[in-house]
């Protein structure tokens, strides 16, 4: 299937304001700190096989969150 221009709808604006990640903290030192636990929802990206970890929570707000790992640009979408 091809992307039908004629049916997006783009703009200079973004409708909501995206999560720009600077860090990565490990689920283990979250988890020791009680920033995380076991009923938190997360989503994962897996990057060069190594997996990232971003809270639903936060997700829900921004719905888009992007930034590099190892110079390597990503961007998710939730």
């Amino acid at each position: 299937m091809d992307f039908d221009l004629n049916r997006a709808k783009l703009s200079d604006k973004a409708k909501f304001k995206p999560f720009n990640v600077k860090e990565f903290i490990s689920a283990e030192i979250l988890l020791k700190t009680g920033r995380l636990n076991k009923d938190v929802g997360v989503l994962i990206m897996t990057l060069n096989g190594q997996a990232y970890g971003f809270l639903t929570k936060q997700m829900i707000y921004h719905h888009v969150a992007n930034g590099t790992v190892d110079g390597y640009p990503f961007m998710i979408s939730f």
